[in-house]
């Protein structure tokens, strides 16, 4: 806690104060939960989130919105932490988007509602293992068995293995082509569409369409980005 006070002086004292470059508070209010001072943690996030809307920064922002959610109570939390997982799909952070899926799937779980708890880190753990992030994959794994849930040995190894045949179909229906339109795009029949849309969301652990464009962009943007160093 010392260092973080120290580190923090010192970015006050250079004028930077934007948590899209420092994200210091969040990671003050986390040690502070650790030391058991809820009260401390809440109001360190709620000033980063603070400022972070006014960076309009979506990363910040979601970042910022997890810490928040980690330090607020459980129906505050759950709200929390859904906005926080809309706002990070629409970025490249995908490390924050898996720990922002593990934390509600959490905040499911304290409400007891097991069955959408079980969703949350199906997407996490792909997530978090095609980052390169294992040790936040084991946690959302025992997460999903706390659920009732398990992982497939597919889905642990970031297992959302795709085959070209259902990357093509996925591409396209995550860029809004109807099953019909790709089909005939692909000079393939509605029923292999159809399977190869099917065995999509199983592998990656959704439920259709609305959830394919963010899968898709988690994908291209893990290739692009390469291991991410687990948190």
């Amino acid at each position: 806690m010392t260092l973080l006070r120290e580190s923090s002086h010192h970015f006050e004292t250079a004028g930077i104060v934007n948590p899209a470059i420092v994200p210091r508070r969040s990671r003050a209010a986390g040690v502070r939960l650790l030391l058991g001072d809820t009260r401390a943690a809440r109001n360190l996030a709620e000033q980063e989130l603070e400022l972070a809307r006014e960076c309009r920064i979506p990363r910040a922002v979601g970042v910022a919105l997890v810490a928040t959610a980690n330090a607020a109570e459980t129906a505050r939390s759950t709200e929390l932490l859904a906005e926080a997982i809309s706002v990070l799909e629409r970025t490249p952070a995908l490390l924050e988007l898996a720990r922002a899926l593990h934390a509600f799937a959490g905040a499911l779980l304290r409400r007891d509602d097991k069955s959408g708890a079980r969703k949350a880190p199906r997407r996490a753990g792909g997530i978090a293992a095609r980052c390169g992030a294992f040790r936040l994959a084991g946690r959302v794994q025992q997460r999903l068995h706390d659920a009732g849930g398990r992982i497939t040995g597919r889905e642990a190894d970031g297992g959302s293995t795709l085959t070209a045949g259902e990357e093509r179909v996925a591409v396209l229906a995550a860029s809004g082509m109807s099953n019909k339109e790709i089909a005939a795009c692909l000079f393939v029949s509605l029923r292999t569409v159809e399977t190869h849309l099917t065995a999509t969301y199983r592998k990656l652990g959704i439920g259709g369409r609305p959830e394919l464009a963010a899968e898709m962009a988690a994908l291209a943007g893990s290739r692009s980005q390469g291991p991410t160093p687990a948190a």
